[in-house]
Order: structure tokens, then sequence, then C-alpha cells
């Protein structure tokens, strides 16, 4: 899949739902009956704590990338990279509460029955046209997220990996949390080939799954508009929004170098690409990354974290 924004043709070459969204008819939608914000303001207030959070993780990363580039002959300390990845996880998972709150100001309160407190299911409840899709389409980007959900429940916890595969380092993390024997390890559910997730990959992944959501958000708002008001609301000359600080995040993604861990060439990646001074954005998945890696091995160091009642701890192989 190829998804590419240009900003003389689509107006910003944030996500698609951000300019969109601006130009539906405020005829059209209950955001007032429902107590919400307009759409297109729920979208960017959203997608700017969003930016902020992935641009946080970008800087440590960068940061802790130069401070690690030689193998660290003391404490190998990534902390403030670790906390700035759990918020951009909880952010990811409030985007998208937050585009089901989108959803819901499509949805006139007076006609349906629907009571649920949370807008995923009210929005199911009340029928919505498209809604069921959403949910289905949005099935990838939620099951990424299932670290977020044993680290708020299952006080599972993020470490640090830094891989040395010949010059530089490769910085990742990795979820702990006990096993069957009780021994802290990588949890097996998020790893299940016991490696870890380098922030390279994750940051460009995670990046491409917040513009598929935004294409999907908007496939389905067309569809509810056109289902609840025969409504057919174009994309051709779309209310231009600026870019302003989400350009200046892919820029700083696709720049990003490619300090994959050796198993993650198994799987596929994300290819961010900006042109012309924020002028076109082009991201592709899947794609694969050629890289050689040292046939002799590697050296890896590795953050952790053991207590009086578990003691022993497994380390990721990644």
């Amino acid at each position: 899949m190829k998804i590419t924004r240009k900003l003389e043709r689509d107006g910003t070459i944030g996500p698609p739902a951000l300019n969109y969204l601006a130009g539906i008819s405020e005829q059209n939608l209950f955001f007032r009956q429902q107590q919400l914000r307009h759409p297109a303001s729920l979208y960017e207030i959203s997608l700017e704590k969003l930016g902020e959070a992935f641009s946080m993780v970008a800087d440590e990363y960068a940061k802790d990338t130069d401070r690690f580039n030689t193998r660290p002959s003391g404490i190998f300390d990534i902390k403030t990279l670790l906390r700035a990845q759990e918020n951009l996880l909880r952010s990811l998972q409030e985007h998208l509460a937050d585009c089901y709150l989108i959803l819901k100001t499509l949805v006139d309160p007076d006609k349906t029955n629907g009571k649920a407190v949370y807008a995923d299911q009210y929005v199911i409840d009340a029928k919505l046209p498209g809604a069921k899709a959403f949910m289905q389409a949005s099935v990838g980007y939620k099951t990424s997220l299932n670290i977020a959900n044993k680290i708020k429940h299952n006080q599972g916890r993020l470490h640090g990996v830094g891989v040395y595969p010949g010059e530089g380092v490769c910085l990742g993390y990795f979820l702990a949390e006990p096993d069957k024997a009780g021994v802290i390890a990588p949890s097996i559910e998020i790893h299940p080939n016991r490696g870890a997730f380098s922030f390279a990959r994750d940051l460009e992944w995670r990046f491409f799954l917040v513009y598929l959501l935004s294409e999907n958000l908007v496939i389905t708002v067309q569809r509810a508009l056109l289902g609840l008001h025969q409504v057919h609301l174009h994309r051709s000359s779309p209310p231009k929004r600026p870019t302003g600080d989400w350009g200046h995040l892919a820029e700083k993604i696709s720049k990003i170098p490619r300090a994959y861990f050796p198993k993650e060439l198994e799987a596929s990646v994300a290819t961010v690409q900006v042109a012309g001074h924020q002028q076109e954005l082009t991201i592709k998945f899947p794609d694969r990354a050629r890289i050689v890696y040292p046939s002799a091995g590697m050296r890896a160091v590795v953050s952790t974290s053991v207590d009086g009642f578990s003691p022993s701890f497994k380390v990721p192989i990644p």
C-alpha cells in the first residue's frame, strides 16, 4: 500500500481527515447535541497531542543514539526514552477513541436508543453507516496497542535494548512480565519470537498506522453522510489546513536511519519519504529492509530490573 499526500493537491501533508472534516456542513452534524466539539476540532486536538508524543520519542531516540553510539562502559539507562514511548502508546490509544468521538458527532441523539458510555459501542448501537466497517478496518491499529494494555492492566514494564552490529547502535525496547515460572522475561504475547522492537522500525510503522486510520475515518464519514443525508462530500479542493508541526514530524520520521534489529528483517517495515520542503509525503507499507549484519554475531546490552521476589530475568534475543 502507498499513501501519498501532496500539499498542492490535498491542502496539507498531514493525515487526510485533518482537512476533510473541516468541510462538513454543520447541518449534517450533531456535535452540540452530543456535547462535543466540531469533528475537525476533535481531530486537530487529538493530532496535536499525538504529534507531540511522536516527536518526543524521536528526539529522545536521537539523543540516546548519540549517547550510546559506542558500547556503554557504565549503566545503560534510557528511562526518559522509555517513558516517552509509554506516553506515545497511550496517546495512540486515545487517538483511536477520539476517532470514535468524531463518528459520534454524526449521530442524532434524538433518533437513537444507544446508551453506551464508550463512543465505539455507541456508534455501533446507533447503526451509524460504516461504523462496523471502521471497527473492522481498525483491528490492526488496535491490536498493535496490546502492549499498552499490558502496561496498564498487567503491570508490564518497558526495558531498553541496544544492539551493536559494527558501527553505531540500534536502540529498541521490549515489554517484560513474569512468565509461567515467575521469571521476568519478554512477554510471549507481545514478543512471540522473544525478540524486541527497534525504535527505528516502530516509529515508522506506527506513523503509517495513523495515516491508515485517518484514511479509514474519512471513508467512514463519507459513508455516514451519504447514508444519513444523501450528501457526498468530495475530497477534491479540500480546505487548506496548516501542515505545521505534523509536517516537521513527517520529515523527522523520514530521516531516521534504518537501525533495525536482525529479527525484524523477517517482518515488513514502513518507508516514510518527504520531498520538496514538506510539499509531498509518501508512505509505503509493506516494504522490505535490506541490511547485512555480521555473521560472527553482535554485542548487545539490555536494561533489566529485578526484586527480592523475582530475582531472575530473561533477556530478549533481537
